[in-house]
């Protein structure tokens, strides 16, 4: 099997061959300069093996070159990688010949950035052929997933205390409750980013209210709780009368009182039995006190038992 660098360097010299064919063809072709030789100005040509934080990069890795800045002053056309890491006949071709003598910089460029090689060169414009292996101490420049934004959800989801549950935050984090401006609670989220607390309604006055969940990070999710109505509502129809004399029909019975009286017929019913515990404490006290009389005037004196 032929070695990789003896194919590389083949795949070079066929390449540098042509070019060389057209660039005499162009010079001979090129307009009398007075009886003055041409100067010596062309590209500079590089091959060679490249490795990313030691490991060969991907098939079809784009390689280019810049002199001094890619942007202001000259950047190549890119070439490719093979699968062993090779790249052949990067060519740095600038119009300027007063930009011979400034620095090489070399580039592995994706669609999500770019890295530098710790390796550069002169740019000599002679139109020469060089053997250079480039190393590149970062590695290709990756777009890291989006991660799902945090979720959170009530059980129950209607009442004045509900138990929460979250996830999708940071591993690790504190995370803050509030609702209406209030915070509702604090919790520590797992390794996994989720959580789990039990909080009260921020007001007992019936409607919606938001909870958000924020940590440390800034993620934050959120979920509504529903406080129902919990004033009184009318109480029931009182029975229907018996059937009266004469087989007519008794009256309805009275309605029965409201959600809102009945909160004013518990207290006076209450005040009517302490009333008459107390009463019948007092006939019990009256009653022992005549007993203990009655007893004492039966018993003999006593000197005389």
């Amino acid at each position: 099997m032929i070695p990789n660098s003896v194919v590389r360097r083949l795949k070079a010299l066929i390449v540098f061959a042509g070019i060389g064919l057209i660039a005499l063809f162009v010079l001979g072709a090129g307009p009398s300069q007075g009886g003055v030789p041409p100067q010596p100005y062309g590209a500079n040509f590089f091959s060679g093996v490249i490795t990313v934080q030691g490991e060969i990069p991907p098939v079809n890795t784009k390689v280019i070159g810049c002199v001094a800045d890619c942007i202001r002053v000259f950047e190549s056309e890119p070439v490719l990688t093979d699968a062993d890491g090779n790249y052949v006949a990067l060519q740095l071709n600038p119009d300027d010949e007063e930009l011979v003598g400034r620095i090489i910089y070399f580039y592995l460029v994706n669609e999500f950035g770019r890295i530098s090689a710790s390796e550069t060169r002169r740019f000599e414009g002679d139109f020469n052929i060089y053997d250079l292996d480039l190393t590149f101490i970062d590695p290709l420049p990756v777009v890291a997933p989006t991660p799902a934004p945090p979720t959170l959800s009530l059980v129950p989801e209607t009442g004045l205390v509900t138990t929460i549950n979250g996830g999708g935050f940071s591993s690790g984090s504190l995370v803050t409750l509030m609702s209406q401006g209030t915070v509702l609670g604090t919790v520590i989220a797992d390794g996994n980013g989720r959580f789990r607390i039990v909080i009260t309604a921020p007001s007992s006055v019936a409607g919606e209210y938001q909870v958000t969940s924020t940590d440390a990070e800034g993620r934050s999710g959120s979920a509504t709780l529903t406080v129902p109505d919990l004033t009184g509502q009318d109480g029931l129809a009182g029975a229907k009368g018996s059937t009266g004399p004469g087989g007519a029909d008794g009256n309805q019975g009275a309605p029965g009182p409201t959600g809102s009286d009945a909160s004013l017929v518990l207290p006076v019913v209450a005040l009517t039995l302490a009333g008459l515990a107390i009463l019948i404490i007092i006939v019990m006290y009256l009653y022992l006190v005549s007993w203990y009389k009655d007893l004492v005037r039966r018993l003999p004196p006593p000197g005389i038992r």
